[in-house]
């Protein structure tokens, strides 16, 4: 790991700067990623896409059951239709988090169109 200061490379570091909060207020940066490695840091993208998708769910499924079938709902204001679109607005934020999370952790496009990927088929890096 290199340690730098504004740019300037100060030499190999043991650390990272972000674990010592006085060289971090200092304005010292390191290009470390911490203890994790890319398999590491794949598998709880992984997990994170599944618990996203499962909000992703929670929200479009009621709110293209509102926009489909628009009942009265006599207790909100709301027209369905709106609150429709809102819960699908909601649900468009998880599938953004979604995408975010399936992307390889070392070169940040897609690792590959496959369910279970072992490698990118862009950068070659392990990922599982």
């Amino acid at each position: 790991m290199i340690l730098s200061i504004q740019g300037q490379a100060l030499g190999k570091v043991t650390h990272c700067a972000p674990n010592f909060p006085v060289l971090a207020a200092l304005g010292y940066t390191s290009n470390c990623r911490g203890s994790m490695n890319y398999i590491e840091i794949y598998r709880k993208q992984a997990s994170d896409r599944k618990f996203n998708f499962v909000f992703v769910l929670l929200f479009w499924l009621p709110g293209l059951l509102l926009q489909y079938y628009k009942p009265d709902i006599s207790f909100i204001p709301i027209n369905s239709g709106i609150l429709g679109l809102a819960f699908m607005g909601i649900g468009y934020f998880f599938i953004l988090k979604v995408v975010k999370n399936s992307k390889c952790p070392a070169c940040k496009q897609s690792p590959g169109n496959h369910w279970v990927v072992k490698s990118c088929k862009n950068c070659g890096e392990q990922l599982s």
